[in-house]
């Protein structure tokens, strides 16, 4: 809903100074003016713009007057940002899952007409237990992807992808489980049952499975 332009006063013609503004519009009729000022030397000047429509094209020029009378610059143009809006979020991916890691990737289905701030965080009940806020801002297609380490085996989480911009945010969010940390078995050698002169029968005993169904 505003803009700052620019324009430059290239000659006071032989005046010791003059006024300087803008004119700006929807059309070369411009419609409405900033407020006057005065310059007593040539050089840059500009002026901020306010209670703009969004997603409009405008029109401007700079005007400098002396006793006598205005000189014109050349008609320019600027659009207004279109309207923030919500953005979100889709495609929320939980892969390359091991017993402590896990690699999230989502995308930025919709940026909302502003570019984004992206997060990933992962819960386990009602806490945080990781949190990844992107460096980068995005915009809509683009992809955001993070590893997190340091989680524990065999443990059930819930995932999160947000996304917001200055109009709010959105969150979607996917369960995942860390594998199963798989404890070697344990055995024991025990004294031989059959000793004959050419051979001989030996036993173990397989004392625990680890964590696992069989061995």
């Amino acid at each position: 809903t505003g803009a700052t332009v620019q324009g430059s006063l290239d000659s006071l013609g032989n005046a010791g100074s003059c006024n300087v503004w803008f004119q700006y519009g929807l059309t070369t009729s411009y419609g409405s003016s900033t407020s006057q000022v005065a310059m007593s030397s040539t050089g840059v000047f500009s002026a901020s713009l306010s209670g703009l429509s969004p997603g409009t094209v405008y029109h401007y020029r700079a005007v400098g007057s002396n006793s006598a009378g205005p000189g014109y610059g050349l008609d320019k143009t600027f659009s207004t940002l279109a309207q923030a809006q919500i953005p979100s979020v889709c495609c929320l991916v939980a892969s390359g899952i091991d017993t402590d890691s896990v690699t999230l990737s989502a995308t930025l289905d919709s940026d909302g007409n502003r570019a984004c701030s992206c997060r990933f965080y992962i819960m386990q009940g009602a806490s945080v237990v990781a949190d990844w806020t992107d460096p980068v801002l995005h915009v809509t297609g683009e992809n955001f992807v993070h590893t997190f380490d340091g989680l524990s085996p065999g443990t059930s989480y819930v995932a999160h992808a947000k996304v917001w911009n200055s109009a709010g945010g959105s969150d979607i969010m996917k369960s995942f489980s860390t594998s199963v940390l798989v404890v070697v078995p344990s055995v024991s050698s025990l004294s031989p049952s059959v000793v004959g002169d050419t051979g001989a029968t030996v036993q173990g005993s397989l004392d625990s499975l680890g964590n696992a169904g069989s061995c």
